[in-house]
């Protein structure tokens, strides 16, 4: 099914890792295209098998690229050998797939430590090494993702939202709007509505 150009370049690269890293990830612009792509062709009904698999093979030679990416950056966790090192990324990745799924409660340092078999301040350490982030910058980006996708594409009112979303109150919502959209969430939603209609989008 996958090129054999496709399998080269995995294979050639398995020395330098040993695993596929399988865990949650979040939309970006490498993986997530293809995957949108293929969606809508699925809903619409099409049935052209040569042009779908050249769309699960781009999504395949990109995912292989994603996780090239992890294991590149998981370099950083050095001086630890090679096997300790994939251990140290999948506990890492166990942590970030914990905030993925629990980013809708209260959770802490302690909490995504636990889940990573990892010392807090060991796993802070490691997080920003992988991510570029601390692990409460993260779920802080996670949970504006999902409050921003709840309030363009969802009829839910912005209190319900803040519950769904991770963040509690109405007005801690707006504040994390407001300092990275530089809006309110009835005005996010009102420019999405517009947007969906072809209508200009209210100037913010």
């Amino acid at each position: 099914f996958f090129s054999s150009e496709t399998r080269r370049a995995y294979e050639s690269r398995a020395y330098e890792r040993e695993f596929f890293a399988e865990h949650l990830r979040p939309h970006d612009d490498v993986v997530s295209p293809y995957l949108r792509e293929v969606l809508q062709a699925c809903r619409c009904g099409a049935t052209d098998s040569a042009w779908y698999a050249e769309r699960i093979q781009n999504l395949y030679a990109n995912l292989i690229a994603a996780d090239d990416e992890l294991h590149r950056k998981a370099i950083a966790f050095a001086p630890a050998s090679l096997p300790t090192r994939s251990e140290l990324l999948r506990r890492v990745l166990t942590a970030t797939d914990y905030l993925n799924s629990n980013y809708m409660s209260a959770v802490s340092l302690d909490d995504i430590a636990s889940a990573a078999h990892l010392s807090k301040y060991h796993l802070a350490r490691l997080f920003r090494r992988l991510h570029g982030v601390s692990p409460a910058a993260y779920l802080r980006m996670k949970r504006i993702r999902a409050a921003e996708r709840l309030i363009e594409r969802s009829n839910a009112d912005l209190a319900e939202i803040a519950e769904r979303s991770g963040f509690g109150s109405r007005w801690s919502l707006f504040r994390e709007l407001r300092r990275r959209r530089g809006m309110s969430g009835q005005r996010i939603r009102e420019s999405w509505v517009s947007l969906r209609a072809g209508a200009p989008s209210p100037s913010i």
